[in-house]
């Protein structure tokens, strides 16, 4: 596989990572052609088993289990020779990555940018968190309209009229998305009652009664006997300035 290219062996990742790229290949080829079987094996054992289908509701939930298909909602729409259908998930059903987004052109699975944006545009405000909407969309368009050869992998395509297709992709999906979110009941509380106070009411803070300080246990003259005797109180005259400071610095 390597023979004409062995360079390539060195950017290969770990079995588990490549095996889960290639499931991811086999499940959008399944999504675009549900009635075509498919069956994925690794080293023996069974990895995917798609039977033909009738629809892509079943394929959806052939691959992705029965719970999450019934959850999703219809979508279809046309507009200017454009036809658009496929399923989507409410915006309470939110996956931590965009890897359910699957998106398919004239039976081909695709990864658009225009698409890509049409389509968190459409849930712009309803989704909780850093969470990412789950769609499967079929796109059909006229083919001369579309530039297919954009990427090597004829996944990445180019539309002549890419603001109609957006347009198309984020109403129809947000209308359907609105109309089936569920809505909590509104409550009536009516006008409010005016407040009466009675007469002699004042907005004023009341005041604080005053408090006397008073010094606290653990000081001196709490102690045994500290207040039995009274204490002294020493009164002079002073004459002059002079005397008066004499005095002052023999009480120091």
């Amino acid at each position: 596989m390597f023979g004409q290219v062995p360079a390539r062996r060195k950017f290969l990742k770990s079995p588990s990572l490549e095996l889960k790229a290639a499931t991811r290949v086999v499940q959008r080829l399944c999504l675009a052609r549900p009635d075509i079987r498919f069956d994925l094996r690794h080293q023996g054992k069974e990895v995917l088993s798609a039977p033909a289908a009738d629809s892509a509701a079943t394929r959806v939930a052939d691959l992705f289990g029965r719970e999450l298909t019934r959850q999703l909602i219809p979508v279809a729409a046309q507009k200017s020779g454009m036809s658009l259908h496929g399923l989507v998930a409410p915006a309470a059903q939110g996956k931590p990555s965009n890897d359910w987004q699957f998106f398919f052109l004239n039976g081909r699975p695709i990864r658009d940018k225009t698409a890509v944006a049409a389509v968190k545009e459409a849930y712009a405000g309803l989704m909780v968190g850093r969470r990412y909407p789950v769609v499967f969309l079929y796109l059909t368009i006229d083919p001369e309209t579309v530039d297919i050869n954009v990427h090597p992998c004829k996944t990445e395509v180019r539309f002549l009229a890419a603001a109609e297709v957006f347009g198309l992709i984020r109403n129809s999906i947000r209308d359907v998305v609105l109309e089936n979110s569920p809505r909590g009941p509104v409550l009536d509380l009516g006008e409010p009652e005016p407040v009466l106070f009675s007469e002699g009411f004042s907005h004023a803070r009341p005041a604080l009664p005053q408090q006397t300080l008073r010094p606290a246990p653990s000081h001196p003259i709490y102690a045994a006997g500290a207040c039995e005797k009274p204490l002294p109180v020493l009164s002079f005259e002073m004459p002059d300035t002079k005397t008066k400071r004499e005095a002052e610095r023999r009480c120091l």
